[in-house]
Order: structure tokens, then C-alpha cells, then sequence
């Protein structure tokens, strides 16, 4: 898109009389303001309102439209821009601006800071567009007490005046006044006057000051029960004695704060307990006469006001912080005033005070040329303030051919060549001619075009050509080179300047990146389920499937590695996905294991994959077994788990070979070699006799050779009768076999036995 822009140029001052503009937009500080511009205020939004105790300012141009505002910590200029230099060390709670006379340009602004205890200068320049403070044009003190701070025009109206008004730091009733004057060679002091109240015994703080619109009359109001009225030359800028104890009401002690004039200045409106207003005769200095002139506009108990103040439409305007609203008192000069509630509701939080502005008499008369760009309208107005005789302009230039003559105070002309005018203003008045003269610059009106939006490829480098070099460019990246060259992904816009005049446009650039896939590999545990793959992503505008689909999920029911291409205009990827059934068999082991004697078990798992650990603290797919009893193998394979569980039986055995035979017994029931019968060597009091896998035959013979005993694993010492045998020696024959699953052996035994009683 692209926009051409011009910006409004004030070019002639000049002495006469003129309507007050400087205060038709009131700014609260940050985002909250009243336009008046166009008769009636118009609230003004810019985001969050916020809140301050502060008095801000604000300032206008002759036409009404905004130039600067204060919240009295920041500067900002007419599009809420900090000025250049403008954020301030402390906050003030006193501040107002000042035109400089004969400079359109250059702004005073005055502050009182409470931290500090000092009234500053600060001087504002607004040639760049911007606006700017130097440092040493800044904060500037010049004076050393809690004040009120007002700006008037001078009786020439051209200079200004700033009166400084205080109480003597609150001792003695003592009230000071210090003028100011205010030229184009800066500002001094010229007059010096003190005053007194009346001190009811209550606060002596001096709350507010204000200039009556005729300039003639400067009251105060004090936080206490009373407020002062004095008179003011506007010629000498001298303050002199009125009276001091107006309003005084020490019996009802109330509280009388905020003050301002109604638009002829014939009547001072004082808030009073914040829910009650009244007005007085501002045109008699007899106390007594001002006293007795009061009259009740506004009595309500309900709401509380935290500020009065006149608007430039000739209205009166309450401030309610308490309920965000703003009620109104129209026709304030007449004898039966109307109050209106809830004229303007207001959003959020806001100041709590109306800001601070240029009183309505330090306006001077202006003459505006508008819109001095290439082929644009430009418009002359003049603010006279008063119904001149006769006038008349004439316009003329190299580039003109004849000098343009019109005889109306608001005319427009088209001026389409750049050059340089002379503008002669002469007007009729009270019998004698003036004549004002200046001049204005018509500017070549850049034009730039960017084109249309860009898509290009990351690490691609796009360069944007403004086509400015004859002027002052200006890009959203702060590069002022008339091309410049980008690779990231961004709005960016260019502003061509030539003096006053501007042409703006922005583009759309934008970079493809390398397509990303958030493709899963997926585990699926002793199931087989259909499996969703999703090969969305970022950056991707088609997918390929190895099996042609186009799509950006694929459904599958098998393990396997699947791939798919992701790509864009710019990039192609290729991505995939693992997808694991883990399917576990219903038995990993048997459920029983037999082995013989001693022998180690091996058992195996009939799943091998994974870690596989046995409750015997083994790891791995075999295990080897010494003990007996149930035992537990647990598989994890994938993040899938499994277990099952077996037990161990182990049969007594003993190999025949092994097995040996005692050479004497004592068949005496002594329970010492009471029996003969095979034993193992490690470990004689085993009964071997008792393994159900062991099968012995024993012969006995005595010494003739006679068969005492034909019987099996053991022997008591009798004879198959039953009869116990002599002592003495006998020889014995025994045949042993063992056998237990799939391991057999067998032994013969012989030898003499020497049997005891």
C-alpha cells in the first residue's frame, strides 16, 4: 500500500486579535484526551488509560490540532511519540507549555517538581518532525518554591507572559507573584509583588491559580476555606492588590480547591467540598460585594468532583475520578446555567485533574497555509479575532506569471509547481492598513512503490529498492540507504522525506522454511492394531507416501520403517517412522522343572528380545538354576513389559559309584553303628537308603560261607529269620543301581564286615 503524506505548516504571526485554539485538545498524559475541534468534545482513546495525581498539559496549534502533551514525567508530540531527550529525571505535579514568540518551531515547557523543589525550563523543537530537547535546553531551574504556574499573552500580542504564584512556602499568609516576560529572545523577570490571607487555621496550601479570559483578574484558591482575587496589567504584566479574604467561611470550615473563570470572565466558579459548586462576581474587588454575589450552581452529595476548569467550546467541566465521568455546566455567563450529569463517560483510569493550558487570552492571531506539497490544495487561513475593515492577499512566485490576489480570510489554491511563495497579507483596521508578510515553500512530493508482496526461500536475499536517492528515506528497520536487503520473514515500509512533505509505503516479505514433519515412530504392546501415522508439520504443503499416498496420514498394521517426502514451493524432505508390534508369546517358560541331586538347571526364554532379567538376580535369556522353588523371569521390550513364572523341583540322587560301604557295625541298639548300609563319604549320617531313585540288593554270608541275610539297603544286625547274629566277621555281596530322569549308574559292593555287640 502506499500513502502520500503532508504535513501542516503554520508560517505568519502577527499583531491583532484572535479566538483561543491553543487549548481545543486536552490531553491527560498517556492515552486520554478531549478534542474540541470540532465544537464539542470527543473523548480520544490510544490503549490503557493511566492514572496520576500529576497535572498534565497540553498544547495545540492555532487550527486545534494537538502538538505536545505532558503526563509530567514524559514529553510526547501530536502521535504520542516520546520526544527526542523528553523523558524526565522526576515527576511534576505543576506543568504548562508556552508557544515562543515569533518561532513556530519552538515550544517552552515549564514544570514544578515537588522531589525537587524547583521550577524548570525545558525547550522544545519540533523542526525534525519529531521533536526534540537538548541537554542543555532542559530542565532548566530558574526558580525555588512550590508554585502555580500560568501563561498569558502580552497586550502586544506577540510576546507572553508566565507568572509564577506562591505562598511563601505556607508562612505567614504571604502570597507571591513573579512575572515573567516571555520574547524571541527568551524569558526575565520583570515584576515582583506580594500579597496576603487571611490564615483560617486549616491548610495553607495554594492549591490553584487562574487567569480570568479578559487577562484582567488572577484568582487563588487555597486548601483551606478561602480564595484571593487580584488584579493584573497585562501591559506591565503587574500583579496588584484586590482583596484577600474572599470567601472565607470559618464557621462550615469548607473546602474550596479548584477555581476557573467563566468565558467572560464576569463570574470565578469555585468547587467547594468537591460535590458543591459555586460562582461569585469576578468583575468587583469589594470583598463584601463578591461575598454577598454568591450563588449555588451545582449542590449534590452523591458524587465527589476532583477538578473544574473552562473549555475552549465556553462551557464549564466537572471531573469525577471517583465515577469516570465528566459532567458539564453550559451557558456558565447566564443567569440560570444548566448543569448536565454524565455528559461524557470516560474508560478506565485517567488523571485526576483536567491538564494544563494556555489561557485563552495568550493566544495570538495566526495565519495558516496548510498542505505545501506537489499538487496538493493549499489552504491560507487568518485568525483576526475581530471583523477586520477590509483585507486582502496576494500571492506570488518565480514560477507565476501573474501574482494571485484573493479577499477572503479562509481561501485555498492549487500551487503545483515546487518553488518558493511570498504570501502579503493586508487588512483594514480601525482606519489604519497593515502588512504582514511571509513566505512558504511548496515541496516536490516524493512517490515511492515497493511493488507487490515477495515470497522467496530461506537463505534467499531480497533486496528492496525505495527509488529515493534524491530524498531522505527512512526504513522500519532504521536503515536510511535508498536500498536495502532482507532475508528475514516481516512487514517492511519506507518513508521518503522531502522537507514537509512525505510519501510512505510497506510490503509483505516472506520466506519459506525447510518443511518439518512431527512424525512418531509408534510401539504398539501384544496387540496389533491399525496405526495412524500424522506426517503434519510446519512448513509443509504436500505429502508422498512410498505406497503413492498423498496425504498426511497413512493407517498401517504391520511392523515396518515407512517413509514419506514432505516439500513446499522451496524444499523437500524426506522423514519416517518406525512402527513395533511387540507381541509376546502366552508362555515363556515351563511351568516345572525336575533335575537330579546337585545338577544345575538351565532354563531358557522362549522370547529372547529385550532385557530380560530372572528373579534369581540374573540377566539375559538363559538362566542357570542351583536352587529349587518358584522363580519369576520379567521381560521389558520397547517400553512393553512381560512376566511369567516356574518352579523348580530338584530329585534326591547319588551316583552308585560314589556310594561306600562301613567295615564294622555294632548291632547293639546304641545308636552308634546300629545299621549297616551305603552312605556317601562328605556326608556319612545322609540316609542314602531313603532316595527312591536309589535300588540296592544285599547278601550277607558268614564266615562258612552260609547266607545270613538276602535283603535290600539295610541291615539290622538279624538274620532273614529274624535272629540277631554272633559277633564276628562277615562277608557281604551288594549290587546298587541308581537312576532319576535320564542319568543312571550301577555299582557291585564286597568286602568283610566285622559286626559287635
Amino acid at each position: 500500500m502506499k500513502y502520500l503524506l503532508s504535513i501542516p505548516l503554520v508560517v505568519l504571526c502577527f499583531i491583532g486579535h484572535a479566538q483561543n485554539s491553543f487549548d481545543s485538545y486536552w490531553h491527560f498524559g498517556d492515552s486520554l484526551a478531549l478534542n474540541f475541534t470540532s465544537g464539542s468534545p470527543v473523548i480520544e482513546t490510544s490503549g490503557v488509560q493511566v492514572g496520576s495525581s500529576t497535572e498534565p498539559a497540553s498544547l495545540s496549534d492555532g487550527t486545534g490540532n494537538l502538538l505536545l502533551y505532558t503526563d509530567g514525567d514524559i514529553l510526547y508530540n501530536s502521535e504520542g511519540d516520546t520526544v527526542v531527550n523528553g523523558v524526565f529525571d522526576d515527576t511534576a505535579i505543576e506543568n504548562i507549555f508556552s508557544p515562543i514568540p515569533g518561532d513556530e518551531q519552538r515550544f517552552y515547557l515549564f514544570r514544578y517538581s515537588e522531589f525537587s523543589n524547583n521550577v524548570t525550563w525545558s525547550i522544545i523543537d519540533l523542526s525534525d518532525g519529531i521533536g526534540f530537547i537538548l541537554d542543555e535546553e532542559k530542565d532548566v531551574e530558574f526558580y525555588n518554591r512550590q508554585c502555580q504556574l500560568m501563561v498569558t499573552s502580552h497586550a502586544n500580542q506577540i510576546d507572553r507572559w508566565l507568572i509564577v504564584a506562591d505562598n511563601n512556602g505556607g508562612e505567614g499568609g504571604v502570597l507571591n507573584f513573579t512575572t515573567y516576560l516571555i520574547n524571541n529572545t527568551g524569558f526575565s523577570e520583570v515584576s515582583t509583588f506580594q500579597g496576603s490571607y487571611i490564615f483560617a487555621g486549616w491548610y495553607e496550601t495554594l492549591e490553584e491559580a487562574r487567569m480570568s479570559p479578559n487577562c484582567t483578574r488572577i484568582a487563588t484558591s487555597h486548601k483551606g476555606h478561602y480564595v484571593t482575587l487580584f488584579e493584573f496589567d497585562n501591559e506591565t504584566g503587574e500583579v496588584d492588590t484586590g482583596f484577600n479574604n474572599a470567601a472565607n467561611l470559618p464557621d462550615s470550615f469548607v473546602n474550596l480547591n479548584y477555581i476557573d473563570f467563566s468565558p467572560s470572565g464576569e463570574y470565578l466558579y469555585v468547587l467547594r467540598d468537591e460535590s458543591t459548586v459555586i460562582r461569585y462576581n469576578a468583575e468587583t474587588l469589594n470583598e463584601t460585594d463578591f461575598l454577598n454575589s454568591e450563588e449555588s450552581i451545582v449542590d449534590l452529595s452523591e458524587i465527589d468532583y476532583s477538578h473544574i476548569k473552562r473549555g475552549p467550546d465556553g462551557n464549564m467541566y466537572l471531573l469525577s475520578s471517583q465515577e469516570l465521568r465528566i459532567d458539564i455546566i453550559e451557558d456558565p455567563d447566564e443567569s440560570e446555567p444548566i448543569y448536565l450529569t454524565e455528559f461524557l463517560d470516560l474508560p478506565g483510569d485517567f488523571a485526576r485533574f483536567f491538564p494544563n493550558t494556555v489561557n485563552s487570552c495568550s493566544v495570538q492571531p495566526l495565519v495558516l497555509v496548510n498542505s505545501v506539497c506537489e499538487g496538493d490544495t493549499t489552504f491560507f487561513s487568518s485568525f483576526l479575532g475581530t471583523e477586520m475593515d477590509s483585507l486582502y492577499w496576494v500571492i506570488s512566485s518565480s514560477s507565476m506569471d501573474n501574482d494571485t490576489v484573493f479577499t477572503s480570510i479562509f481561501f485555498s489554491d492549487l500551487f503545483p509547481e515546487p518553488d518558493i511563495y511570498t504570501v502579503d497579507l493586508y487588512y483594514l483596521f480601525d482606519t489604519i492598513w497593515y502588512e504582514l508578510n511571509t513566505e512558504f515553500t511548496v515541496f516536490e512530493q516524493p512517490v515511492v512503490e515497493l511493488g507487490e508482496d515477495i515470497s522467496a526461500c530461506e537463505g534467499d536475499e531480497i533486496e528492496l529498492d525505495a527509488a529515493g536517492a534524491a530524498f531522505g528515506t527512512l526504513w522500519s528497520t532504521g536503515e536510511s540507504t535508498p536500498r536495502i536487503t532482507v532475508t528475514q520473514t516481516a512487514n517492511y515500509s519506507v518513508t521518503l522525506i522531502n522537507g514537509l512533505c512525505s510519501a510512505f509505503d510497506d510490503i509483505d516479505v516472506s520466506f519459506t522454511q525447510l518443511p518439518v514433519s512431527d512424525i512418531e515412530d509408534v510401539i504398539i504392546c501384544n496387540e496389533v492394531i491399525p496405526v495412524t501415522l500424522d506426517a503434519s508439520g510446519q512448513h509443509i504443503d504436500e505429502y508422498l507416501w512410498l505406497d503413492g499416498t498423498t496425504e498426511s496420514q497413512l493407517i498401517v498394521d504391520s511392523n515396518g520403517v515407512y517413509e514419506v517426502t514432505v516439500s513446499n514451493e522451496c524444499f523437500s524432505s524426506l522423514e519416517s517412522a518406525e512402527v513395533i508390534f511387540v507381541l509376546f508369546p502366552e508362555s515363556l517358560v515351563d511351568s516345572l522343572y525336575e533335575v537330579c541331586g546337585s545338577d544345575t538347571l538351565e532354563v531358557s526364554s522362549s522370547y529372547t528380545f529385550g532385557t530380560i532379567e530372572w528373579s534369581n538376580g540374573q540377566v539375559g535369556p538363559i538362566t542357570y538354576i542351583t536352587g529349587q522353588g518358584d522363580f519369576t523371569v520379567n521381560i521389558e521390550h520397547f517400553g512393553c513389559f512381560y512376566s511369567d513364572q516356574f518352579f523348580v523341583e530338584r530329585i534326591p540322587y547319588v551316583d552308585a559309584g560314589q556310594l561306600i560301604m562301613p567295615n564294622v557295625a555294632s548291632f547293639n541298639e546304641d545308636e552308634l553303628n546300629d545299621v549297616f548300609r551305603p552312605f556317601v563319604p562328605w556326608d556319612p549320617t545322609l540316609d542314602v537308603c531313603t532316595y527312591e531313585t536309589l535300588s540296592v540288593d544285599m547278601k550277607v554270608y558268614n564266615r562258612w560261607g552260609n547266607l545270613v541275610l538276602d535283603g535290600d539297603c539295610r541291615w539290622f544286625g538279624d538274620t532273614d529269620a529274624g535272629d540277631p547274629v554272633p559277633e564276628g566277621v562277615y562277608y557281604y555281596l551288594i549290587d546298587i543301581e541308581s537312576n532319576c530322569l535320564d542319568k543312571s549308574s550301577e555299582a557291585e559292593k564286597t568286602g568283610f564286615l566285622e559286626a559287635f555287640e
